[in-house]
């Protein structure tokens, strides 16, 4: 490679030196000489930003060009404005007003209770009981399981009115074959 075309990276001179330091003096006897190292080019000048106006210069030269451009007969809102005639439907420093004054907000409920204050919210629905749950999911045909065997529907309420402590792991209510396992064990769920 043409040595005025060679590109070599500072981290890579950096590790040679690290690792021809570290040498004993028998291994660097033994390697070859450390390269000499051309010297980096010198960084380019940098950019010379362009004139740039202050944001003084800037917004009053703004201000300049809307006064230019605007139109003396400018209509706001549906009225044309004048300065020589003042706005009839202003009511102006001293005079009386007919229009009553608006209604004071509303306050909004608030969604917070405190500790201590009593709640108009009403308590959530009481949860389905184990038994119905068993009977609903009967009925929609579900498959049940009890300690990893498939058992009947009738089985599992047996099981359920013999033992309230059971476990119930139900799935897919909503899909065609929900299936339901019971278990005297702890369920594990996996994902």
């Amino acid at each position: 490679m043409d040595s005025n075309h060679m590109k070599i990276l500072k981290k890579d001179v950096e590790r040679l030196k690290y690792i021809y330091d570290a040498m004993s003096d028998k291994q660097r006897a033994d390697a070859e000489p450390f390269p000499d190292f051309p010297e980096p080019p010198p960084a380019p000048d940098a950019p010379k930003s362009p004139k740039a106006p202050n944001e003084r210069e800037e917004a009053s030269n703004k201000i300049k060009q809307i006064i230019e451009e605007q139109d003396p007969y400018d209509v706001v809102g549906g009225n044309q404005l004048s300065l020589a005639q003042p706005d009839p439907s202003k009511i102006l420093k001293g005079e009386v007003s007919d229009i009553p004054p608006p209604p004071p907000p509303a306050a909004a409920p608030s969604p917070r209770v405190l500790k201590g204050e009593i709640s108009d919210i009403p308590p959530p629905p009481a949860p389905q009981s184990p038994l119905d749950h068993i009977i609903e999911m009967a009925k929609k045909d579900a498959v049940f399981y009890y300690q990893g065997n498939e058992i009947s529907s009738d089985k599992a309420i047996q099981i359920l009115k013999e033992n309230d402590k059971i476990n119930i792991d139900s799935r897919g209510s909503k899909s065609k074959k929900p299936m339901v396992k019971l278990s005297t064990e702890p369920i594990v769920i996996e994902n």
